[in-house]
């Protein structure tokens, strides 16, 4: 009969306590890590991820507020600036057009998020002229995974907007239950933590 000494129990006891510590790591990680955009959209989820310290502070609830915006970043202070002005002149007929096309189509029922997309995406795509001479262009990509490896879950866009090679637009067209706001606020929230990652220069 083996004779258990302390050495013998302790070599067959440790390779256990390593499974079980990573264990309890994945767990921990998956109870600290927000889920994907498409998922934190549900008002269950996001509610109760909204009272945790990773919160995206988007108002939702009011008290998750951080500083004005316009102290963060000067391109942020010279946004508000400029949202002070008065109004664009919108006489040109192009936004009148795309306007009512907005309304039209939109009113349509669709099989698909996808094809609610495509068709939003052809309604408003006049609005955003290709490259010039001075300016960036506008590009669409439809589909977006963005994912960062400080996050457990990756995110999916329905539809980004880039100008000069940073989303500056995403769209949603929710069939199912979900909250747009919050899954492009989560996506969002994903995607600077994809730029922080890389050290880009895209964000401050």
């Amino acid at each position: 009969m083996e004779r258990l000494t302390y050495g013998s129990a302790r070599d067959r006891v440790k390779p256990r306590l390593k499974t079980l510590y990573d264990l309890y790591k994945e767990l921990l990680a998956a109870d600290n890590s927000p889920p994907s955009a498409s998922h934190y959209a549900k008002p269950g989820v996001w509610l109760e991820w909204q009272k945790k310290p990773t919160a995206i502070l988007n108002m939702r609830p009011s008290f998750n507020q951080g500083l004005p915006i316009s102290v963060l970043h000067p391109i942020f202070a010279r946004f508000r600036a400029t949202l002070q002005h008065p109004s664009p002149d919108t006489t040109d007929p192009l936004i009148h057009h795309v306007a009512f096309d907005l309304c039209t189509k939109m009113a349509d029922a669709y099989g698909d998020e996808r094809a609610r997309l495509a068709e939003f995406e052809k309604c408003i795509k006049p609005l955003f002229p290709e490259r010039t001479r001075t300016l960036p262009r506008w590009t669409f990509q439809k589909e977006v995974y963005v994912q960062s490896q400080r996050e457990l879950h990756a995110s999916k866009a329905g539809l980004l907007i880039f100008y000069d090679s940073i989303p500056v637009i995403g769209i949603e067209a929710k069939l199912e239950h979900g909250d747009a706001y919050m899954q492009l606020s989560r996506l969002f929230q994903t995607w600077i933590s994809q730029q922080r990652e890389t050290k880009s220069s895209q964000i401050p």
